[in-house]
């Protein structure tokens, strides 16, 4: 994971871990990976405070990929 202070702006041990894990099976191994999409839904509304990030907005930021793929 990217830890350049100017580049990454998180610290957070539980998003590295989640997006990993996701990188690995969702395009890697090509996984559907639902249950991790959820937690990264999950986590990133947290995050940020807003409940109402759509989903397919996260996951699009996160991975580049439409939230179908």
């Amino acid at each position: 994971m990217e830890r350049d202070p100017e580049r990454y702006r998180s610290a957070d041990d539980e998003y590295d871990c989640l997006m990993l894990e996701l990188v690995l099976s969702a395009i890697v191994l090509g996984e559907p990976a639902k249950e991790l999409r959820q937690q990264l839904v999950r986590l990133t509304r947290k995050r940020s405070g807003n409940r109402e990030v759509p989903a397919g907005a996260v996951q699009h930021s996160a991975l580049g990929l439409r939230s179908g793929s």
